[in-house]
Order: structure tokens, then sequence, then C-alpha cells
């Protein structure tokens, strides 16, 4: 009995980006003791960079007995300049070892961020949640505490 011919699937993407970006935020804070202050952190960013993408397919038809039958490979590449934006509003804990340092932590909680490529199209986030992806922990040294 001799089988049917069986075709092998070989997909490879690799995505880059670099990018550079300027943010600017405001906190307000809310003191709770003499050691931890609660604050919310309100922020906007802008960016600038480049993305790389490339994608490359593989179909190979192989015989029951093994042998290679046909192969053929699909390939695309993708280079372009892309920009950035957002907002965001993260809560945070500090909490003052002594009188002029500080150790913050904050999550990040409700934000929206939007990336713009010259060839892509226009991707939007909105988040409305905690987001682990989005932990900071800080040192940081107080002039006026």
């Amino acid at each position: 009995m001799v089988g049917q011919p069986t075709t092998l699937y070989n997909n490879e993407n690799t995505n880059a980006r670099s990018q550079f970006i300027i943010k600017q935020y405001y906190r307000i804070h809310k003191i709770i003791s003499q050691n931890f202050v609660l604050f919310a952190e309100f922020n906007a960013f802008y960016g600038f960079g480049s993305r790389e993408q490339s994608n490359n397919l593989t179909s190979t038809e192989v015989a029951a007995n093994g042998s290679i039958i046909s192969q053929s490979s699909f390939g695309s590449k993708l280079n372009e300049k892309q920009s950035t934006w957002g907002v965001g509003l993260s809560p945070g804990i500090i909490f003052f070892p002594n009188e002029k340092w500080g150790i913050d932590f904050s999550v990040g909680l409700l934000g929206y961020s939007e990336v713009i490529g010259e060839q892509s199209n226009a991707t939007s986030n909105l988040t409305l949640q905690p987001s682990f992806n989005s932990l900071s922990l800080g040192l940081k040294y107080y002039i006026i505490k």
C-alpha cells in the first residue's frame, strides 16, 4: 500500500522595533503616615522610531517514503517609520525609609495609546484594569518632603 504525500509548513516571523519616547507626568500625593504616601500619576507621551518585520513561509511536499517532492518559499519584509502617543493614569505608593529617600511602586490602571505607521494600519489600545505589564519600582531622592 502506497501512502499519500504530506505537505509540511514552516512559518518564521520576526518583528523588531526601536523607539525614542518623551514622557511628561504629573503626580497628586496624599500623605497617609509619616513613612507612606499614596499618589496618582497622570502621564502623556509621544514617541517615534522604526519597525522591521519579516515573514517567511516554506512549504515542503514529502512522499510517503520520505523523499522531498517539491519545496516552495514565500517571504515578505516591511521597514517603516512609526510614531506613537498615549495618555495614562497610574496609582501607586511611596515608602520613605528616611527623610529624603523614597521607594515608589506603581501599576498601570487606565490608559490609551496609538501606534501609527507609514505602511501599516494604525493600532490603538485602551486599558482599564491593573496592568502588570507596566509595573514600576523606583528609588527617588526628595529635596523637599
